[in-house]
C-alpha cells in the first residue's frame, strides 16, 4: 500500500469516527512495524552475547513484536491509570482492533483497502442492522436454496415421467380402474 491510500484511509476514519480532544484521530491505520511506545519497566542490557544487567528505566520499545509485518487498525483508548501507571506515560493509548495479517495463496501479505476499513467499522462499531429488505432476501434465498435442492433430487425421474413411465401412488385410487382402494376390496370380497 502507498502513502497516499494510507492517507486516504486515515482521513476517513477520522472524518467518519472523530478526534479525542480535538487531536488524536479515534481510529488509525498504521504500518506495525513503525510504532513505538515509551514504556517503564525492566530491561536488561547486553554487550554482544554478553549480559551486563537489569535496570529500571523508561524505554523507547516497538510496540507491535507479536505481529509479522502487517497493518493494524487501531482504536484510541484512555490509559487505565490503576492498571498501566508503572507502564505507560501517555493518558492515551492506540490499541488494535485488528491486524491484517493474511497472505494469499502465494504467501504475499494481502494489505487492506479503503472497502476493507469501511466493512470492517460499519460491523465493529455499528454493528450488523436487520432490515425488512435483507430479511425477504434471506427469505427469498432460502427458498431457492430449497428448490435447486429438490429439482436437484427429481431431476432424475423426469424423463420417465415426461415420456409416461414414472409410477406415481397417491394411495387412495386403484391405477386398474380407477376405484377407491375400498371399493376394490368391496368387490373382490364379492367374488
Amino acid at each position: 500500500m502507498d502513502q497516499r491510500e494510507l492517507t486516504r484511509i486515515n482521513q476517513w476514519l477520522t472524518n467518519n469516527y472523530g478526534r479525542a480532544d480535538g487531536i488524536l484521530s479515534n481510529y488509525r491505520l498504521i504500518w506495525g512495524p513503525d510504532e513505538w511506545e515509551v514504556r517503564k519497566g525492566k530491561f536488561a542490557h547486553w554487550l554482544g552475547n554478553i549480559f551486563l544487567s537489569e535496570i529500571e528505566e523508561m524505554r523507547r520499545v516497538r510496540k507491535y513484536l507479536q505481529f509479522d509485518d502487517c497493518y493494524i487498525l487501531e482504536k484510541l483508548v484512555p490509559v487505565n491509570k490503576t492498571i498501566h501507571e508503572e507502564e505507560l506515560t501517555l493518558p492515551y493509548s492506540y490499541e488494535p482492533i485488528w491486524a491484517y495479517t493474511k497472505k494469499d495463496k502465494d504467501g504475499n501479505r494481502m494489505d487492506p483497502d479503503l472497502a476493507a476499513i469501511q466493512f470492517f467499522m460499519k460491523m465493529a462499531v455499528e454493528g450488523p442492522k436487520l432490515t425488512a429488505d435483507w430479511c425477504a432476501l434471506q427469505d427469498a434465498l432460502e427458498v431457492a436454496r430449497e428448490v435447486a435442492y429438490y429439482e436437484d433430487i427429481f431431476s432424475n425421474e423426469a424423463p420417465l415421467l415426461a415420456y409416461g413411465g414414472g409410477v406415481s401412488v397417491d394411495g387412495t385410487r386403484d391405477s386398474v380402474n380407477d376405484l377407491t382402494v375400498e371399493e376394490n376390496k368391496e368387490i373382490k370380497s364379492n367374488e
